[in-house]
């Protein structure tokens, strides 16, 4: 069984987490590539989120009016063809904060992580006569 696990979206550069404030979709629902699943909000911006894959719902971690970090699995989507098994167990909070990213899982990079091959060369287009 391939499953998808949909992470709460980074929305900017200085958000850190968001409140679901509207699920779409149910746990047993098929969806499609690009269909509305959840509507979030955050201090900056309200925001509907569509999947990235097609398939069915088979767990949503995270509850309406929950607010969890950015990185957190909100939901499991089964992407594969066939019979699916869907897993109605509930959530726990403790659950939710284990499956947020961790912060140390972000890389930087820095001067010395360059490489000759990671420099672009720009090139300047002429008019040809």
């Amino acid at each position: 069984m391939a499953q998808f696990e949909l992470q709460m979206p980074k929305l900017g550069e200085s958000i850190e987490e968001a409140t679901i404030t509207k699920w779409f979709v149910k746990v047993g629902d098929k969806i499609d590539d690009d269909d509305v699943l959840l509507e979030i909000a955050t201090d900056k911006v309200d925001s509907e989120i569509p999947s990235p894959v097609s398939g069915t719902i088979i767990k949503i971690h995270v509850e309406q009016d929950q607010t969890v970090p950015v990185g957190t699995i909100i939901a499991v989507i089964d992407t594969s063809e066939g019979e699916v098994v869907i897993d109605d167990a509930p959530v726990t909070e403790k659950e939710v904060e284990e499956s947020a990213a961790p912060e140390s899982a972000v890389a930087e990079t820095t001067e010395s992580d360059t490489t000759e091959s990671d420099t672009v060369e720009t090139l300047e287009e002429t008019p040809s006569s």
